[in-house]
C-alpha cells in the first residue's frame, strides 16, 4: 500500500539506458524514483528489472506530452529522467492528466522544476537533428517541437 508521500503508476514502460524495454510499476517517493518490472511477456525471472534513481542523482525531469497541442489532456505521456552522468531513463504509458500532480510532487520533494515538452506526432518532416543527453533528438514543426527522441543505444550503424 502506498503512503501519502508516494505516487505509484502501474502498467508503465521503462526504456533503460541500454535501450531495453521493460513493463512494470513506477513509484516516486521522497528519496528516489523506483521501477520494478519484467522484459516483455513470457520472460524468465532473470529478466526482472529493478531501477532506483536517488533524487540527488537527478539532473532533470521532463514530462513529454503527446499530441499537437498542450491542451490535449487524455492520452499517454512519458517522463524522461536524466541523471548527472547524462544517462536518460524514459518512463512511458503515463496519463497526460497526471502531469500537474507529478510536477507538484517533484517540486515539493525533489526541489526542482519539472519541464514540459510536447512531442509533435505528425511525422511527415522530422526537421532538424540534435545531439542531447546521450540521444539523437529530431525537432520540427511550427513551434520547433520534438518529433522523436532516439537513444544512442538504439543506433547500430551511421554512414
Amino acid at each position: 500500500m502506498a503512503s501519502e508521500e508516494e505516487i505509484i503508476f502501474r502498467g508503465v514502460e521503462l526504456l533503460d539506458a541500454y535501450s531495453v524495454m521493460f513493463q512494470g510499476s513506477f513509484k516516486l517517493n521522497p528519496r528516489a524514483l523506483a521501477f520494478l518490472g519484467k522484459r516483455g511477456r513470457g520472460t524468465k525471472a532473470s529478466d526482472d528489472k529493478k531501477q532506483i534513481i536517488n533524487k540527488d542523482r537527478i539532473k532533470s525531469i521532463v514530462w513529454v506530452a503527446t499530441g499537437r497541442r498542450r491542451e490535449v489532456q487524455h492520452g499517454t505521456a512519458e517522463m524522461r529522467v536524466t541523471v548527472l552522468n547524462g544517462t536518460t531513463y524514459t518512463f512511458g504509458c503515463l496519463e497526460n492528466e497526471e502531469r500537474d500532480k507529478v510536477a507538484a510532487y517533484v517540486s515539493e520533494y525533489y526541489q526542482m522544476d519539472m519541464e514540459t515538452a510536447e512531442m509533435d506526432g505528425r511525422g511527415w518532416n522530422f526537421g532538424e537533428v540534435h545531439a542531447k543527453d546521450q540521444a539523437v533528438v529530431f525537432t520540427g514543426g511550427e513551434e520547433d517541437n520534438e518529433t522523436f527522441h532516439l537513444p544512442y543505444g538504439c543506433i547500430k550503424n551511421v554512414t
